[in-house]
């Protein structure tokens, strides 16, 4: 094997590792070795050693008496901004992207860094690995029932916790929620003023505490209203989006002679909406005269959509962010301070997917 140095595979490593103790990625952990960040990064252990040699010069990294690389005390003290974690299921959704895009920026504004760390189920060790992690505070989303020994931990670390979208304020946890359930009641109410007679509800996901509050005031907005209505769930079958689940429970609503009956669908989100829509499309029923449906959020992806979908339109997330934010940064956590964050109102989006019943 060649021992050669390549120059710029050595100024590309130097910048990678000034970036990311820029950013404050090595404030919580010691800095991997050089073998470590060669077999990381696919490079020679030499290539390494002259980009770390590089940063030492530099005074960026100082190499403590045994061997570890750690930022240089000067880098550190220029670090004054908060770090804040994000932690996150690695299941697809796409407005977590755009809940990330706002705290990062928030964030930022602080001259802090946001540090994203993802999981993969409720008995991922990386939950509890980020909770011990000394960072400033810790923002969470956390969809799983909790196990008692989670449950204790969230409440030891709950003056420095927001929970996004689950609602922990039971634990001492502020809660930040920029659609909530209760909000269901406007697409029950629309539809009601369009003339529909019965408003059903479709969820093709496992209930996890959001779904199962949009379900518990769908019901109290059909019963207050004085509709009839029905609720069609199944849990998924096999791995997928719950787009295409909520097709296949579409699609068997259809072959046992259940979707006859349906005028109005409000589904749980509006990816399910968009499946639901395309089992509609598959058997000869037009999704906004034949049938009206009614998504949950993602309102950008349902005004793209052929037909657009109403849908229940989330608040701003910045203003909540900001609440949330402040509430980690202060020393001040008395019982006067809010622990629902949520916004005080949201509109419907109106698609192309909601008419008047063709009876």
């Amino acid at each position: 094997m060649s021992s050669t140095v390549t120059p710029n595979k050595c100024h590309s490593i130097t910048r990678l590792l000034a970036t990311r103790i820029d950013q404050g990625m090595y404030l919580n952990g010691p800095i991997p070795g050089e073998r470590a960040l060669a077999t990381e990064l696919g490079v020679s252990y030499l290539t390494v050693r002259r980009a770390t040699k590089q940063l030492v010069d530099d005074g960026v990294l100082s190499r403590m008496s045994n061997g570890r690389l750690q930022p240089s005390h000067k880098t550190s003290k220029t670090r004054r901004g908060p770090q804040i974690g994000l932690l996150v299921d690695t299941f697809p959704v796409n407005a977590m992207r755009e809940w990330f895009t706002d705290l990062d920026q928030l964030v930022g504004e602080h001259d802090g860094t946001l540090h994203l760390i993802s999981y993969n189920d409720k008995d991922d060790p990386r939950v509890f690995e980020a909770l011990d992690q000394e960072l400033d505070g810790l923002f969470i989303i956390y969809r799983y029932e909790l196990s008692p020994l989670l449950r204790d931990r969230l409440v030891r670390h709950a003056h420095r916790l927001v929970s996004l979208w689950f609602d922990m304020t039971s634990l001492g946890i502020p809660s930040i929620e920029n659609a909530p359930a209760r909000y269901v009641s406007r697409a029950v109410e629309y539809l009601k003023e369009l003339g529909h007679q019965r408003v059903d509800f479709l969820c093709a996901s496992d209930r996890d505490a959001v779904l199962r509050d949009r379900i518990h005031y769908w019901q109290q907005a059909v019963n207050h209203y004085k509709l009839a209505g029905e609720v069609f769930e199944q849990t998924p079958r096999k791995p997928q989006s719950s787009a295409m689940s909520a097709r296949d429970l579409a699609l068997e609503m259809h072959q046992q002679g259940k979707l006859d009956d349906v005028t109005a669908m409000v589904c749980a989100t509006t990816n399910m909406a968009m499946g639901f829509m395309r089992a509609c499309h598959e058997v000869g029923r037009v999704v906004g005269k034949d049938i009206s449906v009614v998504g949950y959020g993602e309102v950008d992806a349902a005004q793209v959509c052929i037909p657009s979908i109403t849908s229940v339109k989330p608040g701003p997330r910045l203003p909540l962010l900001e609440q949330g934010l402040e509430w980690i940064l202060s020393r001040d956590k008395g019982e006067g301070r809010p622990m629902h964050i949520d916004s005080l109102d949201v509109d419907l989006f109106i698609g192309e997917s909601t008419s008047s019943p063709s009876y």
